[in-house]
């Protein structure tokens, strides 16, 4: 039977992944295949790498499950919705559906708590929307340079 990878192998294979994917950007010597890694390290970020679910407990404190991506939260379903709600609450549109008031419950979402993410995860989902920006703004002026 095979051995299931642990967190920090699965880790390890991204960054090699990521290092070569580098490496083969920068002895191509063209310029613009340096969106190849950041679009690598963005779904990684977002997606697949091994960390905790950052969700605010009722002690005030993180969970610290197991969780695959900075946009997932662990296996409890309400950390799931909370994170859910969290991570829309950082956008600048808001969806009626997930605006609610103080005295009522949330339509859709079933509670009343206030959805936190920790400070390092809010960093992490901010910096990753600035560079997908900056590379999607790189990608059109590519693509107009070659028309």
């Amino acid at each position: 039977m095979a051995r299931r990878r642990t967190r920090d192998q699965t880790r390890n294979a991204w960054w090699a992944g990521m290092a070569v994917l580098t490496a083969i950007a920068l002895f191509a010597q063209i310029w613009q295949l340096w969106i190849i890694p950041v679009l690598a390290w963005i779904v990684y970020e977002l997606c697949y790498c091994p960390t905790n679910c950052g969700v605010q407990t009722n002690h005030g404190e993180p969970c610290r499950n197991h969780a695959n991506g900075r946009l997932y939260a662990c296996s409890l379903t309400v950390h799931r919705r909370m994170k859910n709600r969290a991570l829309l609450e950082l956008l600048p549109i808001k969806s009626a559906r997930y605006r609610g008031t103080a005295d009522s419950e949330t339509p859709g979402m079933g509670m009343t708590e206030q959805a936190v993410l920790e400070p390092h995860q809010r960093l992490m989902v901010y910096l990753i929307a600035v560079v997908s920006m900056v590379m999607t703004i790189q990608l059109v002026l590519t693509i107009m340079a070659l028309l």
